[in-house]
C-alpha cells in the first residue's frame, strides 16, 4: 500500500509540475525568439545608421560626393549640362513601335 501511495504522489506531483511547467517553459521560448528578432532588427538598424554616418561624412568632406547626389536624387545638373529622364512610357512606347 504504501509503494502504490508513494506512486500516486510521485503521479500527482509530476503531472501538477508539467502543468504549471509546460505554459512557462513555451512562453520562455516565445521570448527568446522575440529577443533573436530584436537582437537581428538591431543590427539592421545598426548597420543602416553606419551608412548614413558615412554618407554625412562624405558629404562634408567630399565634393563628388554632393555632385553625385545632387545629380541622383535631385536630378540637378552642371551649367551646360543637360537632364534626360526616362520614363516607363517611354520604354513601352519604344517597344510597341518596333
Amino acid at each position: 500500500m504504501t509503494k502504490f501511495v508513494i506512486l500516486t504522489l510521485f503521479l500527482i506531483s509530476t503531472s501538477l509540475g508539467a502543468y504549471y511547467l509546460v505554459p512557462i517553459y513555451q512562453s520562455n521560448e516565445e521570448l527568446k525568439r522575440e529577443l533573436d528578432r530584436t537582437e537581428l532588427y538591431l543590427l539592421e538598424q545598426q548597420e543602416e545608421i553606419a551608412k548614413k554616418r558615412k554618407l554625412i561624412d562624405d558629404l562634408n568632406r567630399n565634393p563628388a560626393a554632393i555632385d553625385k547626389v545632387a545629380r541622383e536624387k535631385f536630378g540637378l545638373c552642371r551649367e551646360r549640362e543637360r537632364v534626360y529622364k526616362f520614363t516607363d512610357e517611354d520604354k513601352l512606347r519604344e517597344q510597341l513601335e518596333k
